[in-house]
């Protein structure tokens, strides 16, 4: 895992995690901090994508996954922000 990435993209967590409105503010936070550790451990650098593009993926998917152990995702596919959620 490359430390920087996640050092460098944690106000993208942030942002992501703060604006979520499925679960309390400051566990989307932290459930968003954790989706980035996973995306810097999954990103391939040379793929062609952008690190930001990649993990902003990775941390909704993480939140939708949270959101729903949270009980809390909405029955009509949204996460409470407006996203579609994805299927996980």
């Amino acid at each position: 895992m490359n430390d920087s990435l996640v050092l460098d993209h944690l106000p993208l967590a942030v942002h992501l995690g703060a604006k979520w409105n499925g679960i309390p503010r400051e566990d989307a936070v932290q459930e968003a901090a954790m989706g980035l550790i996973l995306a810097a451990r999954a990103f391939e650098q040379g793929n062609g994508a952008k690190f930001s593009t990649f993990a902003t993926t990775v941390i909704r998917g993480h939140l939708v996954r949270a959101a729903r152990k949270y009980g809390r995702l909405r029955s009509d596919g949204l996460c409470g922000c407006g996203t579609p959620s994805t299927s996980v």
